[in-house]
């Protein structure tokens, strides 16, 4: 209840008011829990207007969990019916990426057919639409094979690790999954993904949607429990923030690493063939990365490995670019305003070239790009990395 947090808050920076803030947030809570308020639509709209970034807990000095305390507040009030059910495209794409296991192979297919309809031109220039927003956050990049289950070491093997490819990266980025396992592969690891591994629950738990949650949460701990590996390495900084606050019975969370965090850890052999980048490359930090998964340096540090870079980090101030999940669909509006100071230091700095270890960021501020006509590539770290050595298998 100090407030220290308040500056760090972005959605209290924009409407500065008490109640958009942690501390508000965490007395509207106490006062629900104590019966002094109704758990009614009021109360949930200042709890859903938080994007989760989590920056609060990197700054409380008392360590406070204000993450769990919100997404048990939302439990219990969606428990009471007190959460209206969301718009049908956030229904849809809900349903299509906690089934993702199940349906990217038709989703994949239905995604190639609409970008090459016709439908599709009259979806674009209607972007404030939700179909036109929706399609605005769709990756133009071809789909891509599902990884093997086992992709074998090359050369002296150092060890054993599990890829874990969430919903959102495999529908929305699935050559990051391709690069990551040839540069594990190229470092001396196995490399196991499993096939009965689902989406990571988060956005369930955003929801309210204790059920579905520990639903996926149980499937996950089944798909990896049988492996021996070192690390449960994901390329989401998402997925892998969800990962890490698994409860009993997936004690492996401790195991789980964000890739570019645990590739700065490894040997790397010398001399590798890289080919020199002379180019500025800026780097978005996703708050999972930086509050939850504490290793916001890990993609730069890793990065500078590449000869002659000219690599800025897209910091603007350190506060959350706005995509959080699906809040970008619920609530464009705050999801733009917090976008614009990211694309304006974007363009500034005269990059053409975007990097974010969170698929849903990327997109979001690729989306915003294109509104601004602001010429960009947009991709994963590890994506760059790879590409910047000449790797063959």
């Amino acid at each position: 209840m100090c407030g220290l947090c308040l500056p760090h808050c972005p959605t209290f920076v924009l409407h500065e008011t008490e109640a958009e803030s942690p501390r508000g947030r965490i007395a509207l809570i106490q006062g629900m829990a104590s019966g002094a308020l109704e758990a009614d639509s009021a109360l949930l709209e200042h709890l859903d207007n938080c994007l989760g970034c989590r920056a609060c807990e990197a700054m409380c000095p008392s360590h406070v969990r204000y993450g769990k305390i919100r997404d048990n507040a939302i439990r219990l009030l969606a428990e009471k019916k007190a959460v209206p059910p969301p718009p049908a495209s956030t229904r849809l794409s809900h349903y299509l990426l906690e089934r993702s296991g199940y349906l990217a192979p038709a989703v994949y297919k239905l995604l190639q057919l609409y970008r090459q309809s016709r439908l599709r031109r009259f979806i674009k220039p209607a972007g404030n639409s939700t179909l036109g927003k929706f399609d605005a956050l769709l990756p133009n990049e071809k789909n891509a094979p599902a990884p093997p289950a086992f992709s074998p070491a090359i050369g002296q093997k150092r060890g054993s690790v599990a890829l874990f490819h969430g919903c959102s990266a495999e529908l929305l980025e699935p050559a990051t999954a391709w690069s990551a396992i040839r540069l594990l592969n190229l470092l001396g690891y196995d490399v196991h993904s499993p096939q009965r591994q689902v989406c990571c629950g988060a956005l369930a738990v955003q929801r309210g949607d204790a059920k579905t949650a520990h639903q996926l949460q149980r499937q996950n701990f089944e798909a990896f429990a049988h492996l021996d590996i070192e690390a449960i390495i994901s390329f989401n900084s998402g997925c892998g923030a969800r990962l890490q606050e698994y409860e009993s019975p997936l004690h492996a969370r401790d195991k789980v690493v964000d890739i570019c965090d645990f590739l700065r850890h490894c040997e790397w052999p010398a001399p590798l063939p890289w080919k020199p980048l002379q180019q500025r490359i800026a780097l978005h930090t996703p708050c999972t990365l930086r509050n939850v998964l504490k290793a916001a340096d890990a993609p730069a540090e890793l990065l500078r490995k590449i000869p002659e870079i000219d690599l800025i980090e897209l910091d603007a101030g350190g506060q959350c670019c706005g995509a959080a999940g699906d809040y970008m669909l619920n609530h464009p509006e705050t999801a733009a305003q917090l976008r614009t100071p990211k694309l304006d230091a974007l363009e500034k700095s005269g990059a053409r070239v975007l990097l974010s270890s969170n698929a849903g960021c990327a997109r979001h501020l690729a989306a915003g790009a294109a509104e601004k006509g602001i010429e960009i590539a947009v991709m994963h770290p590890v994506v760059l990395l790879e590409k910047q050595i000449q790797v063959t298998n």
